[in-house]
């Protein structure tokens, strides 16, 4: 979720005209990928050792949500594309 560059990955994404459905199940998707990190633990204590996770969880978060709002920007674009073929 984090080692593509956004952009290009929507650009080609778009391209590929997947039905209106199947752009709404990848949102979903990133959506329970947000609530599955969300639930992890974000402290881990093992002997000695006191790991603290937030920050790496709060920027994968910030990534679903940045992955959610550009499915749902173009979910939006091809929706209002196909609504104006038709009323067009």
């Amino acid at each position: 979720i984090i080692s593509q560059d956004k952009d290009a990955f929507i650009r080609r994404y778009a391209k590929t005209e997947r039905p209106l459905h199947v752009i709404g199940e990848d949102i979903q998707r990133y959506k329970r990928l947000q609530m599955d990190i969300q639930q992890q633990e974000f402290k881990v204590v093992v002997d000695f050792i006191d790991a603290d996770f937030t920050h790496l969880m709060n920027e994968l978060i910030k990534h679903c949500q940045q992955w959610h709002a550009k499915l749902t920007e173009l979910l939006h674009q091809n929706a209002k594309e196909q609504l104006d073929s038709l009323l067009g």
